[in-house]
């Protein structure tokens, strides 16, 4: 797991095993869990101002699609 700031929010981010390969999951927040996951070829940046928004009272789950760069089949 490795850390990285995204505007407001710290980031954690890991590493996952699905069907589709291996992806990136980036974690922040405490609180009722808030699942974002982008459309086909878009990472989870496209959610950053949810993120700012939403990581002081949820916990976040941002995933980068298996279809990026940042996944691995």
């Amino acid at each position: 797991m490795t850390i990285e700031n995204a505007g407001e929010a710290t980031l954690r981010k890991q590493r996952i095993c699905n069907s589709a390969g291996e992806n990136d999951l980036h974690l922040v927040g405490s609180g009722p869990g808030m699942v974002c996951w982008p459309s086909f070829l878009i990472t989870g940046q496209m959610w950053r101002a949810q993120v700012d928004h939403f990581a002081s009272s949820h916990k976040i789950f941002l995933a980068d699609s298996p279809a990026t760069a940042k996944a691995i089949p």
